[in-house]
């Protein structure tokens, strides 16, 4: 994902580069993390929209997965 990892170093130098970046990860918590360090780096600061997906399809939110026992 881009909260961690290549993803991070690569978003990290983009930044560092002068260019917008968007990341995607999995786990909000990493998400969140990431923004912390990466808003550092961006003079105009840097958003982040955490959203949680099925694994499934990757495009149904989480809150309407029906889970299966």
């Amino acid at each position: 994902g881009g909260a961690s990892g290549f993803g991070l170093e690569t978003a990290t130098r983009l930044l560092r580069a002068g260019m917008s970046v968007v990341i995607l990860d999995v786990s909000v918590e990493e998400l969140e993390a990431a923004n912390q360090k990466l808003s550092t780096l961006a003079p105009d600061g840097v958003g982040v929209l955490a959203q949680r997906w099925c694994a499934t399809d990757g495009l149904t939110p989480a809150s309407q997965c029906q889970m299966s026992a």
